[in-house]
């Protein structure tokens, strides 16, 4: 057995680490309920602000350029149309919007979202409720006139009971960007096969979705739209508990509805130590290896071909896929479709109840010819040899010290890992460190500032800490 590399012993460094990556100013409280309480300031609990107030948020804003803010949800029921947040955070002080651990702040109310995001940055919530008729999303996230969202994370929040959801539970679109989802609980959600868990389309990256449970969906229950990202599911547990809502639990699709088409494969991913299950029973009629059920991870078009692509495939393709030497037909699948599977690591996975284990698929929608096949082809050993190296201890500590520097002596504005490139440039570290930015799919992102980041590699690094040994 292999063991990591120990370091017990070193609690005092992972204390420094810890308290320099932390704010080092004092957090300050404030209170919202579904309506005012008392003078209705925000300052207490009493004198609770009502939670849409705008003049509310603008002073959580102004607070936030002294230091992190916590905005606590009293117990309730939050049902006043939408709550936008709009341009709204702090690249280094972080925004709580924080229920109680009972979950007793809960959202429920007959509009398009509960929460909307829009361009706003360095925000975590946590122990919120989503339940009941919302239309389109209960949590949607975007960019606002050129800004994105980014640096967000959703923790411990439960989204149960969204029958009227019709596109589902949470919303990532367009120019949004480092986005964690973690131990949460998703139930029962949605409105038709449009709906998903979470739905991420046209562009975003570095999404993370780790540790949550997905139940009961009759969309795909995580979706990845049309050239997103690198992004991770690891750790979490999909259930489908009725044979109608046996759809891809982690899929891959793309909807070229114009000729030639304009959307292309996601194919930068990690997908590992998750458990799916079916229900044993699939519909009545329904074959895998036609429909779109019974296939845990999914890459599927539907629709026309992309310029420089070949979705649409003959039989001799789909054939040439499915049999025969297996470097032979990666290197074919990467021809036809973009999708480079030198990219996807997909191990460690439990499937139950499961026919498909991951596939590839098209099919001529939306007027597109048919090139003479269709359907979906079983990929699974294509995937299956990859292999995610784990960080090491130096590279888990290098890293912290990196982001320790990042807080509180970098330029305004530059971005994390250039300046860990630049901080033990020439030096071993400096490769240690970088080696770490790719084993754990590049989490301190090059292409931008890590506002959260802190948080990020912290929850990476304490299990990781406490365990010692694999």
């Amino acid at each position: 057995m292999n063991r990591r590399p120990s370091i017990k012993g070193n609690w005092l460094v992972i204390a420094v680490v810890a308290s320099a990556c932390s704010a080092a100013y004092a957090q300050q409280v404030f209170y919202v309920a579904p309506a005012a309480q008392g003078a209705g300031n925000g300052l207490s609990a009493s004198s609770a602000a009502q939670y849409r107030s705008q003049a509310f948020w603008q002073g959580v804003q102004a607070a936030l350029q002294q230091g992190p803010v916590t905005v606590r949800f009293i117990d309730g029921t939050y049902a006043d149309d939408t709550l936008y947040l709009t341009r709204i955070g702090h690249p280094e002080h972080t925004l709580t919007l924080r229920g109680s651990a009972s979950g007793g702040a809960v959202f429920n109310s007959n509009f398009n979202w509960n929460i909307r995001l829009r361009g706003s940055q360095n925000i975590v919530f946590e122990h919120l409720r989503f339940t009941g008729d919302v239309n389109n999303f209960a949590l949607h996230m975007q960019d606002y006139e050129g800004t994105p969202t980014r640096q967000i994370v959703v923790q411990h929040c439960r989204f149960v009971d969204l029958p009227d959801a019709r596109y589902g539970a949470i919303g990532i679109t367009f120019q949004t960007h480092d986005i964690t989802i973690r131990n949460n609980t998703f139930q029962r959600v949605g409105k038709g096969a449009g709906a998903h868990m979470i739905y991420t389309d046209h562009g975003p990256y570095n999404i993370y979705v780790h540790q949550n449970h997905f139940e009961d969906i009759p969309g795909d229950y995580v979706r990845f739209r049309d050239e997103v990202g690198y992004f991770e599911v690891i750790g979490n547990t999909f259930l489908s508990t009725k044979p109608a809502l046996n759809r891809p639990f982690v899929s891959m699709p793309i909807f070229n509805d114009v000729n030639p088409g304009d959307e292309f494969f996601s194919t930068s991913m990690v997908i590992r130590d998750n458990r799916f299950e079916y229900h044993p029973q699939l519909p009545r009629g329904i074959d895998p290896a036609q429909d779109w059920y019974g296939q845990a991870i999914s890459f599927a078009n539907f629709g026309f071909n992309s310029p420089g692509y070949t979705f649409q495939l003959t039989p001799q393709q789909a054939q040439a896929l499915e049999e025969g030497d297996i470097q032979a037909r990666i290197a074919l699948l990467k021809q036809l479709t973009g999708i480079d599977l030198e990219q996807v690591f997909i191990e460690g996975n439990e499937f139950i109840y499961v026919p498909m284990q991951v596939t590839y698929g098209s099919l001529p929608q939306y007027g597109a010819p048919s090139s003479g096949w269709r359907g979906f082809i079983d990929i699974t050993e294509l995937v299956t040899g990859a292999h995610v190296p784990e960080p090491s201890a130096a590279a888990l500590l290098l890293t912290g010290m990196a982001l320790m520097l990042r807080r509180h002596a970098r330029p305004a504005g530059t971005p994390a890992a250039d300046l860990m490139t630049a901080a033990f440039s020439g030096s071993p570290a400096a490769a240690v460190s970088l080696e770490l930015h790719k084993a754990e799919g590049g989490f301190l992102a090059p292409r931008g500032s890590v506002g959260v980041a802190e948080q990020n590699v912290l929850w990476r690094i304490i299990p990781f800490l406490k365990g010692g040994s694999s």
